[in-house]
């Protein structure tokens, strides 16, 4: 995974909050792996800091009820990746693990991670 660089010690750190979700076993391991994988990686990251996660927990799928019950935890963290940089490294991470979307609101075959906070950022897009 790669990590994009820059000056950290003089950058502005925001804090950021994202929801990790898994129901499905791969090659690459059950949800609960699949969840402290992602973890691992945003611990390596050299754009993030001060990693926290949040209990794991189990809960019955929203959508569909013919699938697995979810394992979901929150992460949240410290970082200096501007938003739409931070969203692209964790789409990153879901393509890396080869995340599949079965169906719309169905099981996972990898992780989903979803950013809920970007603290101090106003977020614009054009």
């Amino acid at each position: 995974m790669s990590n994009i660089t820059n000056d950290a010690g003089n950058a502005n750190w925001v804090t950021c909050y994202v929801g990790l979700g898994s129901n499905l076993s791969n090659d690459l391991g059950s949800p609960v792996e699949h969840l402290q994988q992602a973890i691992a990686a945003m611990q390596e990251h050299n754009q993030i800091r001060a990693v926290r996660v949040s209990s794991f927990y189990a809960s019955a799928p929203m959508g569909p009820q013919d699938q697995p019950d979810f394992v979901n935890a929150v992460a949240g963290f410290e970082t200096i990746l501007p938003p739409f940089e931070l969203l692209a490294y964790c789409q990153q991470l879901e393509k890396e693990a080869k995340r599949a979307r079965i169906r719309r609101w169905g099981e996972r075959s990898w992780m989903s991670i979803f950013c809920y906070t970007v603290r101090r950022k106003s977020l614009s897009h054009n």
